[in-house]
């Protein structure tokens, strides 16, 4: 296992690694594109109000990491409120001085992704998403609780009975300290 957490496993300088998927959240349908930036100065305190509640509920749901590019950290968050601009501080800053996030992985493989959750709950279990798809996969029996393809399904199985002792060894870690390990993927 290796110790992830780092700027390097994500990032190149300040783009994303190709093996990531790159998702933005924006106020407009689609990437606004340099041809609209003078959609910039349309944003209005109650749009900008909707895509901090936005970045909410993101952070109620998965754990993510602040991106610190000026020194080349992920930063767990504790209180999501810190990392958000008010409306007259965002309107003065430049694309660069936006927020950056990250939600860690624990492995991916055959576009699968592997996350566990800091503070979740017991027993010892993983999430998995594919395309559409997410559930939870309990580590001792195997359990699952969601919908999956059984194709997906049964890879993840393998992997699962691959890195059993990695898994938990991992669950004790997140719910002690935060911190996790990546897991190698299936080849």
């Amino acid at each position: 296992m290796e110790a992830l957490n780092k700027f390097e496993d994500y990032f190149n300088d300040r783009e994303v690694r190709q093996e990531y998927k790159k998702e933005f959240i924006s106020l407009w349908n689609g990437w606004l594109g340099k041809e609209n930036y003078h959609k910039l100065d349309e944003v209005t305190v109650q749009d900008w109000n909707k895509f901090n509640n936005l970045i909410r509920l993101i952070a109620e749901k998965y754990n993510i990491l602040f991106v610190d590019f000026s020194n080349k950290k992920l930063i767990k968050i504790n209180d999501i409120e810190e990392t958000l601009f008010n409306y007259e501080d965002a309107m003065n800053k430049t694309a660069d001085e936006f927020s950056y996030y990250v939600i860690p992985e624990i492995s991916r493989f055959y576009e699968i992704i592997i996350r566990m959750f800091f503070d979740d709950h017991n027993p010892p279990h993983f999430h998995i998403f594919y395309q559409d798809y997410e559930a939870i996969i309990h580590i001792q029996n195997r359990f699952v609780k969601g919908e999956f393809p059984c194709r997906a399904l049964k890879i993840v199985y393998e992997w699962l009975d691959l890195h059993k002792e990695e898994l938990l060894a991992n669950w004790k870690l997140m719910q002690e300290t935060g911190e996790y390990n990546t897991i190698e993927p299936l080849d």
